[in-house]
């Protein structure tokens, strides 16, 4: 059979998505595809709105999508909702609602599909923005803190990424701030500043950096290729205006997933995040992957049929990792085909830094393990989380002074909740391991032969 001509389930699950919800459908309902398509969007209780878009509306492609409308919000889980029947379905499409899919997405994702073990192929993932890079130097010992980020006086904070060897993102009641170090690369989004695409006839023309300090300081910031700007910082606020390239070589594509990986801590991450989107760079390759992203994947319904759907009660965050390693043993494998683009509004739901993010991130990490992983895995990845999570308690006690304390305070608490509801929660996560133990196929030593080292990821 040829596989276009097979059925294809497209899946869009919704929480309060806005207009960005509006935007991923109209791309996934212009996907090619000539066998037999549909699209569900299966709608967490959303109050904003974002459904009203669909009544009445009739895309140019004749497609019409199929709302299943829940009544409380169940979390990434709700996906289940169109899984359960699956006759007639060969493959299953995942996107995210602030996903926004190419035309060519399912024809070249079902393509790549190498064999018949091949459970999921993901596409290259990357931010929705264009990013422009600034580097600022400090001296260390001045604690320096970015505390928001603009681009022609609009807030782009959320949007902005840092890099550093001892930069740490810092939550606070206000939203997440970053500790500096005596160096960082501060990517800054420009495409949708202002809500505009930056380009040729409306560029961008500066960033506003707004940065404290414990103790009085000098800093310098500068753009690639540009003038550095020199200013003093100190406990008050200070704005930072850097003036931005205006060619468009200084702005940079990056990715945001190439597939997915899992350490031997049980840690799990997007590979190549925030890596520029280079023809030579090591993503513009094929190649197999331990696990694929949520956010947008094309799987083999065969795959799902054979190994289950989601595990509801993760709510956010390591589900889509987690069904990846249930495959992983029993005898599934992944591919990531770099040719398929899918742009992304990174955290568009949750946010960046989140309360949310945080405590669920730490909590399902442990229950992947307890629920997947061997026990000698299991206890190094519980070492590591608390041991992580007494060094920020450690810090903040000695340095209950400085500028990033409140957000140590805080980050502290965060994982100390992820932690002991991960423990609250180990009488059902060791009930689905024996449960999951008799349906492996595949040693947990070899699965976890291909988790890599928590040291050079």
């Amino acid at each position: 059979m040829d596989a276009e001509t097979g059925g294809l389930r497209v899946v869009v699950v919704n929480h309060n998505g806005g207009t960005l919800l509006a935007r991923c459908v109209d791309h996934v309902l212009g996907v090619e595809w000539s066998g037999r398509f549909e699209l569900v969007i299966v709608d967490n209780a959303s109050t904003d709105g974002s459904l009203d878009v669909f009544e009445g509306h009739h895309h140019g492609s004749g497609r019409t999508p199929q709302i299943i409308a829940l009544d409380s919000n169940t979390g990434f889980g709700a996906n289940n909702e169109a899984l359960a029947d699956l006759d007639g379905i060969d493959w299953v499409a995942l996107v995210n609602p602030d996903a926004f899919v190419p035309s060519s997405f399912a024809v070249d994702l079902v393509a790549a599909f190498t064999g018949p073990t091949v459970g999921a192929v993901s596409p290259k993932i990357v931010f929705d923005d264009l990013f422009i890079s600034l580097h600022i130097n400090a001296d260390a010992k001045h604690n320096v803190r970015l505390t928001r980020v603009e681009v022609d006086g609009h807030d782009v904070t959320d949007r902005t990424h840092v890099t550093g060897r001892d930069a740490a993102r810092l939550p606070t009641p206000l939203g997440s701030q970053w500790h500096l170090g005596d160096h960082a690369e501060v990517m800054v989004p420009v495409s949708e500043a202002a809500d505009r695409p930056a380009g040729k006839e409306n560029p961008p023309s500066s960033a506003t950096l707004f940065l404290t300090a414990s103790t009085r300081g000098a800093v310098v910031a500068r753009a690639q290729s540009g003038a550095p700007v020199a200013a003093s910082v100190s406990g008050d606020e200070s704005a930072v205006v850097v003036p931005l390239p205006s060619g468009s070589s200084a702005q940079t594509q990056r990715i945001q997933n190439a597939g997915s990986w899992v350490d031997t801590t049980g840690l799990g991450g997007n590979r190549g995040f925030l890596e520029p989107d280079d023809p030579g760079s090591p993503f513009s390759e094929p190649t197999e992957v331990f696990a694929w992203c949520g956010a947008a994947v094309m799987l083999r319904a065969d795959y799902l049929r054979d190994v289950g759907l989601f595990e509801p009660d993760f709510f956010l965050y390591y589900e889509d990792t987690d069904l990846s390693w249930r495959g992983q043993s029993r005898g599934w494998t992944y591919r990531y085909e770099p040719s398929v683009t899918v742009r992304h509004r990174h955290s568009a739901s949750t946010g960046q830094g989140s309360a949310t993010t945080d405590i669920f991130q730490q909590r399902n990490r442990l229950r992947l393990l307890a629920r997947n992983a061997s026990l000698p895995v299991v206890a190094r990845g519980v070492v590591h989380s608390v041991g992580a999570a007494g060094k920020i308690g450690v810090r903040k006690l000695t340095s209950s002074t400085s500028p990033g304390s409140k957000g140590d305070s805080t980050l502290f608490g965060r994982r100390a909740r992820g932690i002991v509801a991960a423990a609250t929660d180990l009488p059902g996560s060791f009930a689905a391991r024996r449960t999951l133990s008799k349906q492996r196929q595949i040693d947990r030593s070899e699965v976890e032969a291909k988790l890599q080292n928590a040291r050079r990821r």
